[in-house]
């Protein structure tokens, strides 16, 4: 059987795509080390795909059916998701009649170009998207030491939270979006190896 994280997230700026790939790498790292082989996907969310204000690529949903892990991510506009995000959590209301994602690991990101530009709202947000689904939540587990230099420099440890005020996003922020991915491979490993993942 074909394991896989699905990392879908909406990108007007190409930063948040950055963090998607950063974690991606993450993934690959993990992969690497375990022996394992959890096959990576980058869904990115585009304008094209809202019709109406609705998502309608289904076969993102399809793949994330079928997926060991969902990342969410999305820049942070107005204190919460981009709309274009918000479509597509939306339209997974027909997969939450079902539970399809029950019991899937999750977790989540965003960035913002303010250090203080209420980026953990979005990660409430994606959390409790999360929770509607019935998914398990993976948080960061980065010790915090008040240095700039460190890679949960505003200090979230519910997800991935980025600061990115010009276009390329810090080797810090590389660092802590590849944690996140490897945090994520790790437990599905583990739960993999226990038989307890759900198919």
């Amino acid at each position: 059987m074909t394991r896989s994280i699905v990392i879908i997230y909406f990108s007007e700026a190409d930063t948040t795509h950055q963090v998607a790939e950063s974690i991606c790498a993450g993934v690959a790292h993990v992969n690497e080390l375990r022996s394992c082989d959890f096959e990576c996907h980058l869904l990115r969310i585009t304008s094209e795909q809202i019709i109406g204000g609705r998502f309608s690529e289904t076969g993102y949903l399809k793949l994330i059916d079928d997926a060991d892990a969902v990342i969410f991510g999305s820049p942070t506009y107005m204190g919460g998701p981009a709309a274009q995000f918000k479509a597509f959590a939306d339209e997974s209301s027909s997969r939450w009649e079902d539970q399809r994602w029950d019991s899937k690991v999750a977790a989540g990101f965003t960035v913002g170009s303010n250090p203080g530009g209420d980026q953990l709202s979005t990660l409430q947000y994606l959390s409790v998207l999360a929770a509607q689904h019935g998914m398990l939540w993976v948080n960061l587990t980065m010790p915090l030491d008040h240095e700039v230099s460190t890679e949960s420099k505003l200090g979230a440890q519910l997800g991935f939270a980025g600061t990115v005020p010009g276009d390329t996003i810090s080797a810090a922020d590389v660092k802590a979006a590849q944690q996140l991915g490897a945090r994520v491979t790790q437990l599905c490993h583990r739960l993999a190896s226990c038989g307890n993942m759900v198919d």
